[in-house]
């Protein structure tokens, strides 16, 4: 409809200019084409403008056509879009073939078409993986028209578009020494994986890297290697695309042979994940307790040391028996070795509505106490009765012999 609708005013327009005024009597506009960027390569996207001069001298454009052509093998059509600020509606498009056809229309009757000098369209083309030259785009116009109904005498010129090499995506490396220690596998630019061992006394590597592509760059992190520890160090090649390989060189430094190792076994925090530790924790302190409900039947527990060259472990925590108390220990190895021993005792809660089981405030390696059986579970009540008696008797009779004494004294 729209095509129809230019047609006709392009007709109208050019009976206009025949019976009545002189072809360029409302002046004219040059249509020019150019693209961003200049110089393009394989993948990158572009963008063809469609751009209008002289637009004011010829009393606006509010309709115009436009065919752009490109070549189809160096070259895939994305999109077209109306220039900045005007309707979408206003422009109609179609691709045939190496032809991206455009047709304005200010459908607003003139009102709101270009007053000034601008852009119409924008094209996007990706490239196509091609060899390095140049590729051109032509244009053409007809059916120029500005805000008064009156034809516009139009030109148009095109631009080219210089493809150049693809990036480089080389990110080998040429070669890879190690001046102060030898690494294992032999180097092979395929292998990004290699070891080391040095002897205390070296405290960096001293690295030689060359890329592959004289355009890649090569960045090498040689950080202080640690005394009785591994540490990565990383040669980073990144290619002229933006690619990047690492090659890791995983470097054993030995231990200071003056170094004594901490003897620090010490916890600075215990944690039962969801409930409370009781008493609150001391680093002085090493025995501790936490009540649970019956239908907590594990817990877990950790511990932190307060020298970070220490190991933590925990044992138990788990298959928790009700009425009694579960052991469970933190130990704590130090970097030496010696060991120090934490313990949380975790009573849990004996079912609803059962009868109380014996609580076991510690659970006992040995067991010293001797008690005496009875039927009933109790001491009989003369064995309660009898030693009473007898300890008043003795008290007793030891006062009477002890005044008797005193009496004596007294009267001689």
């Amino acid at each position: 409809m729209k095509k129809l609708i230019y047609i006709i005013i392009s007709i109208c327009l050019l009976t206009m200019g025949v019976i009545t005024v002189p072809v360029h009597a409302a002046g004219s506009v040059s249509v020019r084409l150019s693209v961003k960027p200049s110089t393009a390569r394989p993948g990158d996207i572009i963008t063809v403008s469609v751009n209008m001069y002289g637009v004011p001298g010829a009393g606006g454009v509010a309709s115009g056509g436009v065919k752009a052509t490109y070549d189809t093998s160096k070259l895939t059509y994305q999109s077209a879009a109306i220039g900045k600020g005007k309707p979408a509606a206003d422009l109609d498009v179609s691709v045939a073939g190496g032809t991206v056809n455009m047709v304005y229309l200010d459908n607003k009757g003139g009102s709101n078409g270009f007053s000034s000098d601008g852009t119409m369209a924008t094209i996007k083309f990706k490239v196509k993986s091609v060899p390095l030259g140049q590729t051109d785009f032509k244009a053409s116009v007809d059916g120029f028209g500005n805000k008064n109904a009156s034809a516009i005498n139009a030109s148009a010129s095109g631009c080219s578009l210089a493809i150049a090499a693809p990036f480089s995506s080389n990110n080998d490396l040429a070669s890879l020494t190690v001046a102060n220690a030898e690494i294992s596998p032999v180097f092979n630019k395929a292998v990004t994986n290699y070891t080391a061992e040095v002897p205390f006394s070296i405290s960096k590597l001293d690295v030689r890297a060359t890329a592959a592509d004289s355009k890649a760059k090569v960045h090498i992190n040689s950080p202080v290697l640690t005394p009785n520890g591994t540490t990565n160090m990383l040669i980073t090649v990144t290619a002229e695309n933006g690619s990047k390989k690492i090659y890791t060189i995983r470097v054993k430094r030995a231990q200071d042979p003056n170094y004594l190792p901490s003897s620090n076994n010490n916890l600075k925090s215990i944690t039962v994940d969801g409930f409370i530790l009781s008493p609150k924790f001391d680093m002085s302190r090493t025995d501790y307790v936490v009540w649970l409900p019956y239908e907590i039947t594990e817990i877990k527990v950790s511990g932190k040391p307060v020298d970070s060259r220490a190991k933590v472990s925990v044992e138990g925590g788990k298959d928790l028996q009700p009425g009694r108390g579960n052991l469970v220990k933190i130990i704590c190895s130090a970097e030496n070795s010696e060991k120090k021993v934490y313990t949380v005792i975790a009573h849990r809660a004996v079912p609803h509505g059962s009868a109380s089981l014996t609580e076991e405030t510690e659970p006992k390696a040995t067991n010293t106490t001797t008690t005496t059986n009875t039927t009933n579970g109790t001491q009989p009540l003369w064995l309660i009765i009898l030693p009473a008696l007898f300890a008043l008797v003795m008290g007793a009779a030891g006062g009477i012999i002890g005044y008797r004494l005193w009496l004596k004294k007294a009267v001689k």
